[in-house]
């Protein structure tokens, strides 16, 4: 079946002192179940902020990662599945960060 696996957030500076730019990347395969696979095909891509409702970034997407200015004060989770070409899908793989507040200059947090 297909596996995916999202990899740990990189948090950069953001363009403002509320933001951070924070870029989320994943891998993906078809696992041979016995002898053939139907080959991979793309991922799902969903996120949610402060444990609120999943939602879908991307329905389907063979891009490898995405970069998003997000607002500090917040905690952000990803998640990744990955589908083969028959429809097998994989499940989820997710990853968090937490974006501290900011107070003056100073960060309270990544």
């Amino acid at each position: 079946g297909a596996l995916s696996t999202t990899k740990a957030p990189i948090v950069t500076a953001g363009p403002t002192a509320s933001t951070k730019r924070v870029t989320v990347s994943w891998t993906g395969a078809d696992v041979p179940l016995q002898v053939l696979t139907a080959g991979f095909h793309s991922w799902q891509v969903q996120r949610r902020t402060d444990n609120g409702p999943w939602t879908t970034v991307w329905v389907s997407t063979t891009r490898p990662s995405m970069t998003l200015d997000l607002a500090r004060g917040h905690r952000y989770e990803f998640r990744t599945a990955a589908v083969d070409k028959v429809g097998n899908w994989g499940s989820w793989s997710t990853v968090s960060t937490t974006l501290g507040r900011t107070i003056g200059a100073i960060s309270t947090g990544r």
